[in-house]
């Protein structure tokens, strides 16, 4: 489209360019008619004068058709002043033609002009399909400064970490890592760094770490980093980008896409020289060409870049829905080339039941977005691969369809785990349907139910073991409560909803066996990780037998605690009485023989007759001493009740304790022992009688 207030001028521009070859538009001789024929003709390029009649300027005019569409404008000014030229670069202009124009600048100018346009388009382009990626990856992306101060985190941080973007960004490392993943990261950061001042460096170092990491409500979660380093022109390292996996949920099928945002900013500078010399214009224009063509190249970079580091497949079809492109992980999940993948579609790595699903369900994708479906796919080597396939519609810029791309996830692992779970589950459930002796179950909180448990399992044991008729219905299992054991069960009720533990055993009436049963009740609880709701995992045990046989022994203990107490009493009354005589026969001695046999040893005997009396001593030193262990020779001079009374007190038996047992008074006791202190020289002496009668235990001759 042509815009001069010069008539003379635009019909020679609209000459030109018919005999170049191009649909000329106007000409409009105001800015006003230029606007008018923008909007009704959407012209591809403009050539407008910078000086217009009318209520706008060239310049004006420009601006405002830059606010409303993107076609590109090339200014034609007969003016050489700064000032103009300044106001002219603010609308970004494609271009700058001095008045006399040539076919030749004219021709350079357009070309240039249209080839950047496209340049752009196809750059925009690049950048709404690197967006879209990013924001539909289930894994978060970011990107960091060499610092590793964060510069960019995708919106999908919220959902694995609780925090929104601008919180984690203001989050400190030692914030969100474990203290034992700080030390790790920082360790492979410092590694990193002495590396790199090495001049060992690998150009494009890619690591992964699993570490764990800290949400905001302070639960953790392990995740897989992915690390690349960004470089800048002379390969000099300036940040780090990467992708970070949540790997706590292996276990579980990932079914939604997530959004993440990757900011590409391209910034084109325009420099327009002084528009006497055309050339410099020229140059200046292709440069920015280049530009814009490196970016492009640098932006596909990145995206493929992104692509093959995905853990996931990723395939972009056609409308047909023929395989345009596949990432290195989709090419490793079909086992094969992307050669071998050329003219192919997904269906034809199906089976006819899978293909059937599939087709079915792209019909169904060009009409709604669709949820994430299960697929199985066949590799080249015949071989099944189960996935999830996470689909999303490819538009143009006016909304229509112009492709398809998945996200391929392989759950083969998954899947037999899955098997092995559901194995396993079985097993368990026949071990517990087919226990005698207790029964195991699981209860879970619910207040719609009369006791505020519902049942969830039970063994069929508990029918034999308690008698219920209907295990499902929790409040009949314990109506039969012995009604002494009502006030225990209550209590251990109470308690077990605050520490949420239960041990009692009680006892129940067993209506078909018609007595009582001994039950142990165990039970635990527990919040489910899920569903958040409170379980009750817990065993009942038939103790009736075990219960039965502690009673028969406790009759037992208490029958033979009986007979070892009268033994006991039997054994002391035996020993008071040998005692008693052991003390007969000393006195006996002492107060019948050993007077005489003192006499006669003061009497002249012969030597014949002493040794008959010292014969006669020694037997009865012999007949006697089996008794004299408690009480020594040397208080023989002691009366039968005086030794019966040192016996005891050499016992340590007190005053009132002898009284009892000899069947007399205390003060007669009393007597007694100021009568022994006496006979044993002790009235004056400060020592106590029964340590000193302890100490006369050696044996000695009847003389003394």
């Amino acid at each position: 489209m042509v815009v001069d207030d010069e008539a003379i001028t635009a019909m020679y521009l609209q000459e030109q360019l018919h005999e170049m070859g191009y649909q000329v538009i106007g000409p409009a001789f105001t800015g006003e008619e230029a606007l008018g024929l923008v909007r009704s003709a959407k012209p591809d390029l403009i050539l407008m004068d910078i000086v217009l009649e009318g209520k706008y300027s060239g310049i004006e005019t420009a601006h405002r058709i830059r606010r409303e569409t993107d076609t590109p404008v090339i200014f034609i000014t007969g003016h050489e002043q700064k000032s103009y030229l300044e106001k002219a670069k603010a609308c970004h202009p494609y271009g700058y033609i001095m008045k006399p124009v040539s076919g030749v600048q004219i021709r350079g100018a357009i070309e240039i002009a249209l080839d950047k346009r496209r340049m752009e388009q196809r750059l925009r382009e690049s950048q709404r399909r690197y967006r879209l990626l990013a924001e539909n990856s289930t894994d978060v992306i970011w990107s960091t400064d060499i610092n590793m101060q964060m510069t960019y985190i995708s919106p999908i941080i919220k959902n694995l970490l609780g925090y929104t973007e601008k919180e984690f960004s203001n989050k400190k490392l030692n914030q969100i890592l474990s203290p034992t993943s700080f030390k790790s990261v920082m360790e492979r950061y410092t590694a990193f760094i002495e590396k790199e001042n090495s001049e060992q460096a690998s150009q494009y170092p890619i690591c992964n770490l699993e570490v764990e990491q800290i949400r905001k409500d302070g639960t953790t979660v392990w995740t897989e980093l992915r690390i690349l380093i960004l470089r800048d022109k002379q390969t000099r390292p300036v940040g780090f980008h990467g992708i970070t996996r949540d790997i706590t949920g292996k276990k579980k099928v990932e079914r939604e896409v997530q959004k993440a945002k990757s900011e590409l900013e391209v910034k084109v500078k325009e420099r327009t020289t002084n528009l006497k010399i055309s050339n410099r214009d020229l140059k200046s224009s292709i440069k920015e060409c280049h530009q814009c063509e490196k970016d492009l190249r640098a932006s596909e970079r990145k995206y493929r870049t992104l692509l093959d580091t995905m853990n996931e497949g990723f395939v972009v079809h056609d409308n047909q829905g023929m395989i345009t492109y596949a990432n290195k992980k989709m090419q490793a999940i079909l086992g094969c080339s992307p050669k071998a993948m050329a003219e192919k579609s997904l269906s034809d790595f199906t089976d006819r039941k899978n293909r059937k699903k599939l087709l079915k369900m792209q019909s169904l994708q060009r009409r709604q977005t669709i949820d994430p479906y299960e697929l199985e796919l066949l590799r080249t080597d015949g071989t099944t691969v189960y996935t999830i396939v996470s689909p999303q519609r490819q538009l143009n810029d006016k909304g229509c369809i112009e492709g398809f791309f998945s996200t391929i996830t392989d759950i083969s692992n998954l899947k037999k785990s899955e098997n092995a779970l559901q194995q396993e589950e079985a097993h368990l459930r026949s071990l517990m349907e087919n226990v005698l002796h207790f029964s195991i179950y699981r209860l879970v909180r619910d207040a719609s139910q009369p006791m505020g448990l519902k049942v969830v399992f039970v063994s069929p044991s508990i029918t034999d073991i308690m008698g219920v008729s209907d295990p499902m219905r929790f409040e009949t299992w314990f109506a039969n409560v012995h009604q002494d054991d009502l006030a225990q069960v209550q209590k251990a009720n109470q308690r077990a909803f605050k520490i949420k533990k239960f041990s009692e055993i009680i006892r129940i009436y067993h209506p078909k066996k018609k007595k009582m049963r001994w039950i142990h009740v165990l039970l635990n609880g527990l919040r489910g990780a899920i569903d958040q709701k409170i379980y009750i995992n817990g065993i009942l045990i038939d103790v009736t037998k075990i219960k039965t046989a502690e009673e028969q022994i406790k009759e037992q203990s208490t029958h033979l605690s009986e007979l070892n107490t009268a033994l006991k009493v039997l054994l002391q009354r035996r020993d008071d009485d040998r005692k008693m005589m052991e003390n007969r026969i000393l006195s006996n001695i002492k107060i019948g023989i050993t007077p005489h046999i003192l006499k006669l040893k003061q009497a002249r005997l012969n030597s014949r007759l002493k040794g008959h009396v010292d014969i006669i001593e020694s037997s009865l030193l012999d007949l006697i001493s089996p008794f004299i262990h408690d009480l020594s020779l040397k208080y023989l001079n002691l009366t039968y009740t005086e030794i019966q009374v040192a016996t005891f007190i050499k016992e340590g038996k007190s005053s009132k304790e002898i009284a009892d047992l000899m069947n007399v008074a205390k003060s007669t006791i009393d007597t007694h022992r100021n009568k022994i202190r006496k006979k044993l020289n002790l009235n004056n002496k400060k020592k106590n009688l029964r340590s000193h009668l302890l100490s006369m235990d050696s044996p000695t001759t009847l003389a003394h």
